[in-house]
Protein backbone atom coordinates (compact mmCIF):
# COMPACT_ATOMS: atom_id res chain seq x y z
CA UNK A 1 0.00 0.00 0.00
CA UNK A 2 1.39 3.47 -1.09
CA UNK A 3 2.95 5.23 2.11
CA UNK A 4 2.55 8.98 1.25
CA UNK A 5 -0.80 11.09 1.17
CA UNK A 6 -0.67 11.44 -2.78
CA UNK A 7 0.06 7.79 -3.49
CA UNK A 8 -2.94 7.15 -1.33
CA UNK A 9 -5.60 9.59 -3.01
CA UNK A 10 -4.28 8.30 -6.54
CA UNK A 11 -4.62 4.57 -5.21
CA UNK A 12 -7.87 5.42 -4.02
CA UNK A 13 -8.59 7.23 -7.49
CA UNK A 14 -7.96 3.92 -9.17
CA UNK A 15 -10.09 1.98 -6.69
CA UNK A 16 -13.17 0.34 -8.59
CA UNK A 17 -15.20 0.71 -5.47
CA UNK A 18 -14.13 4.24 -4.86
CA UNK A 19 -15.40 4.96 -8.74
CA UNK A 20 -18.94 3.28 -7.77
CA UNK A 21 -19.33 5.51 -4.85
CA UNK A 22 -18.75 7.99 -6.72
CA UNK A 23 -21.15 7.35 -9.70
CA UNK A 24 -18.24 7.58 -12.60
CA UNK A 25 -19.20 3.34 -12.61
CA UNK A 26 -22.70 2.70 -12.71
CA UNK A 27 -24.30 0.29 -10.24
CA UNK A 28 -27.55 -1.01 -9.41
CA UNK A 29 -27.65 0.74 -5.86
CA UNK A 30 -30.20 -1.17 -3.28
CA UNK A 31 -29.03 1.27 -0.70
CA UNK A 32 -27.44 4.69 -0.39
CA UNK A 33 -26.73 7.30 2.33
CA UNK A 34 -24.34 9.73 3.29
CA UNK A 35 -21.19 6.80 3.93
CA UNK A 36 -22.42 3.82 2.69
CA UNK A 37 -23.83 2.42 -0.86
CA UNK A 38 -24.47 -0.84 -1.27
CA UNK A 39 -25.54 -2.81 -5.54
CA UNK A 40 -26.07 -5.80 -6.84
CA UNK A 41 -22.97 -8.02 -8.12
CA UNK A 42 -22.20 -7.92 -11.46
CA UNK A 43 -21.63 -11.74 -10.90
CA UNK A 44 -23.46 -13.44 -8.50
CA UNK A 45 -22.32 -15.96 -6.85
CA UNK A 46 -26.06 -16.33 -4.69
CA UNK A 47 -29.77 -15.78 -6.40
CA UNK A 48 -29.03 -12.27 -3.81
CA UNK A 49 -25.58 -11.34 -3.97
CA UNK A 50 -24.88 -7.49 -2.52
CA UNK A 51 -22.21 -5.70 -1.89
CA UNK A 52 -21.71 -3.44 1.14
CA UNK A 53 -19.05 -0.24 1.24
CA UNK A 54 -18.35 2.51 2.64
CA UNK A 55 -17.98 5.59 0.62
CA UNK A 56 -14.48 6.39 2.60
CA UNK A 57 -11.90 4.07 0.64
CA UNK A 58 -10.59 1.48 3.43
CA UNK A 59 -8.38 -0.69 1.04
CA UNK A 60 -9.40 -3.55 3.52
CA UNK A 61 -10.64 -4.81 7.19
CA UNK A 62 -6.87 -4.36 8.32
CA UNK A 63 -6.98 -0.58 6.88
CA UNK A 64 -9.68 -0.03 9.37
CA UNK A 65 -8.59 2.70 12.45
CA UNK A 66 -10.21 3.37 15.71
CA UNK A 67 -11.66 6.35 14.26
CA UNK A 68 -13.41 3.98 11.82
CA UNK A 69 -15.45 2.21 14.95
CA UNK A 70 -18.91 4.59 13.96
CA UNK A 71 -18.86 3.53 10.78
CA UNK A 72 -17.77 -0.21 10.58
CA UNK A 73 -21.09 -0.32 13.34
CA UNK A 74 -23.36 1.62 10.57
CA UNK A 75 -21.89 -0.99 8.12
CA UNK A 76 -23.33 -3.69 10.16
CA UNK A 77 -26.87 -2.29 10.65
CA UNK A 78 -27.32 -1.39 7.25
CA UNK A 79 -26.09 -4.75 6.38
CA UNK A 80 -29.25 -5.89 8.09
CA UNK A 81 -31.63 -3.48 6.28
CA UNK A 82 -30.59 -4.64 2.69
CA UNK A 83 -30.11 -8.23 3.81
Amino acid sequence: MPDDQDSLISFAMDCVFCKIAAGTIPADIVYSDEELIAFRDIHPMAPVHDILIPRKHIASVNGLSDSDQALAGRMMLAAGKIA
